[in-house]
């Protein structure tokens, strides 16, 4: 196939799946539209660069631009760490809940890549089976993996407590 049939095909692609695409990595990874944006034109370029070898792309595709949101994401985190709030008597409830959700996140950043990925993916509500068909991985080790942060996050918390 030349490079102006892979680029007609690549533009039929893009017009049609874009959109879905962008849908998918808002619903797995909770990041700013930008991020998000920022992913999925990612994945479109490093299918340019290196056209895997597949009937379809979507899939690939989808992993690709989810992987990139999630690293987005964790820049953003690094770069606008949330601020300590004064607990004063309108903000005392709003301070508890930005300090439980910042524990939270940092709770998740220490998992491994992979566990976060499949958190992420499990967050966004979809089941084993979707997230090993989106990720690649069989349902049972999406299912050791998830059990794995999840005990990751829990024994965190009883350190804590």
């Amino acid at each position: 196939m030349t490079a102006s049939a892979d680029s007609r095909d690549v533009s039929g692609l893009f017009a049609e799946f874009h959109p879905r695409l962008r849908r998918i990595v808002a619903r797995a990874v909770t990041t700013s539209q930008a991020n998000v944006e920022d992913a999925c034109m990612f994945a479109w370029v490093q299918l340019l660069r290196c056209a895997p070898e597949r009937e379809d792309a979507r899939g690939w595709l989808a992993v690709t631009a989810i992987r990139e949101a999630i690293v987005l994401h964790r820049r953003d985190l690094r770069t606008n760490a949330l601020p300590d709030v004064a607990d004063d008597a309108r903000g005392s409830d709003a301070g508890e809940l930005r300090r439980e959700a910042r524990d939270a996140l940092q709770q998740v950043a220490r998992l491994p890549a992979r566990q976060q990925r499949l958190l992420g993916l499990q967050v966004a509500g979809y089941s084993y089976t979707e997230i090993a068909a989106l990720t690649g991985d069989s349902v049972r080790t999406v299912d050791r993996q998830l059990r794995r942060a999840h005990a990751g996050i829990q024994g965190r918390r009883r350190q804590r407590g």
